[in-house]
């Protein structure tokens, strides 16, 4: 099985200071930040009982106080994914949480 959240981790804080494994705080209120979290992680392919190919998606939620905000954050998550070896397979704005911003993106992974 393969690992990938920390070179996840190091690539979005590239793009923010406040990054979260699984969620944010719940009394947190410093904007934007980024929580990411595996939501899937398979073998694709093995060799001499050994897994060498795993397919891995991973959930960025980002979080902000205006849409324009998210915008701008989004694509510099996007880039950071794309440089690590990430495809985006989702990307979705969510309904505001007692005011705060939203947005939802899923990367895929093939790592060797």
């Amino acid at each position: 099985m393969q690992n990938i959240k920390p070179i996840v981790y190091a690539a979005l804080l590239n793009v923010c200071p406040r990054v979260f494994p699984i969620a944010p705080p719940d009394d947190f209120e410093e904007f934007p930040c980024v929580s990411y979290l595996e939501i899937y992680n398979a073998e694709r392919a093995t060799a001499d009982d050994e897994e060498y190919v795993s397919d891995i998606d991973i959930a960025i939620d980002l979080w902000g106080e205006t849409p324009e905000e998210l915008s701008a954050l989004a694509l510099s998550v996007n880039a950071e994914m794309r440089k690590i070896g990430g495809r985006r397979v989702g990307c979705q704005d969510l309904p505001p949480d007692d005011g705060v911003q939203h947005k939802n993106m899923i990367y895929n992974f093939k790592e060797v």
